[in-house]
């Protein structure tokens, strides 16, 4: 089951993205598949995209996810919030972030 990560972007040093591929990176040494929009971002030439353009690049990636965690709150970031309206809309499940980060890791990845 791929997970979307969901969370606050504006306004935010570097728009959040250490946190994104922090919360990514230890999801992962769980055995979890993550879907974090930045990774997908960087197929594109950052040059031409708009604004418009990186929340459907953020709105295909969480509908193309089974389940979504949000990973801090979302404190009126639009965009963030949008996402969650989207994913209760579809009824795309929410998954616990202390609930993933609580898994043992038997076989942790190198």
């Amino acid at each position: 089951m791929e997970i979307y990560l969901l969370g606050p972007t504006s306004g935010l040093p570097n728009e959040n993205r250490n946190k994104f591929s922090d919360v990514a990176q230890q999801l992962r040494a769980r055995g979890l598949k993550v879907v974090n929009f930045f990774e997908d971002l960087e197929t594109y030439d950052m040059v031409h995209l708009r604004r418009d353009d990186i929340r459907q690049i953020r709105i295909t990636c969480l509908l193309n996810a089974k389940a979504f965690v949000i990973i801090e709150p979302l404190d009126g970031d639009l965009d963030a919030m949008k996402e969650l309206e989207i994913a209760n809309e579809k009824c795309i499940k929410e998954l616990q972030l202390r609930d993933l980060l609580s898994k043992v890791v038997l076989y942790p990845s190198n």
